[in-house]
């Protein structure tokens, strides 16, 4: 079998289970890696004086001026605060992030709904989980049944450690039809009891927020980085630096 580095994405995940304080095994099983590559890469790379796993991206997030914080690791709403065009072309956020976040606080209620519904989306995959829940629960006040809205408070929950009120906000997504909804409600009922924590978290990681199906619409606008010419690059530093300026991640936003 041939050997693949351990990507950027993966070093980011890597540090998040770190934190959550899986054994090496576990964080490979949830990474499809190696044990041993998994302890290889912490081994490499944990500080001396308190054997913190640290990725070795501090000295390339310099560079492109991007905020790094060795023990916190990446920080995405600072770095979409400080450095929009960095987040836009690397695929944190979509270029129409400011027009999202203005539908999603004002307009007619379905272009309204659809907006809040991909910006928290976006908040809860980038980790910003106590933004998505606001918007989840004021559309849940007006539409109880919804049910992407209800998956994503109850994962957003699970990954706060709030496992009693993710377990009370679960019970109607047991009755759905949809698969991944039914995983997340199976997680959330067990999670308060778990005996294993390191069990739990692992299950929990492993939960993705999004449907299949889901995935084109909230990635829409979004990309990876690529070759970039001057002029392209000055046009999207002028709108990525318009949008610094809304009421989107970091800007103080009114929830729907």
């Amino acid at each position: 079998m041939s050997y693949r580095q351990i990507t950027f994405a993966e070093r980011y995940t890597l540090a998040l289970l770190r934190q959550q304080g899986l054994s090496a095994a576990a964080m490979a099983r949830v990474l499809g890696r190696h044990r041993s590559t998994v302890g290889r890469e912490i081994q490499r790379n944990r500080g001396r004086s308190d054997g913190a796993y640290r990725p070795p991206l501090a000295d390339w997030y310099a560079r492109e001026r991007v905020p790094f914080d060795p023990a916190l690791g990446f920080e995405p709403e600072r770095v979409i605060r400080s450095n929009r065009l960095f987040a836009v072309t690397h695929g944190l956020v979509p270029l129409e992030l400011r027009e999202i976040s203005a539908a999603a606080n004002a307009g007619d209620p379905e272009p309204r709904r659809l907006a809040a519904a991909r910006l928290a989306t976006l908040y809860a995959s980038l980790g910003l989980y106590e933004r998505a829940l606001r918007l989840d629960r004021t559309t849940l006040a007006a539409h109880p049944a919804n049910v992407p809205a209800r998956r994503r408070m109850v994962w957003s929950l699970l990954r706060l450690g709030r496992f009693e009120d993710a377990r009370d906000e679960a019970a109607p997504l047991a009755q759905t039809e949809d698969a991944l909804s039914r995983a997340i409600a199976d997680v959330a009922r067990e999670a308060p009891a778990a005996e294993d924590a390191e069990l739990r978290a692992s299950r929990i990681a492993r939960l993705p927020v999004l449907t299949r199906a889901e995935v084109p619409w909230v990635l829409a606008g979004t990309g990876g980085a690529e070759a970039r010419t001057v002029r392209s690059a000055a046009r999207d530093t002028q709108r990525a630096s318009a949008s610094s300026e809304s009421p989107g991640v970091g800007g103080g936003a009114r929830e729907p």
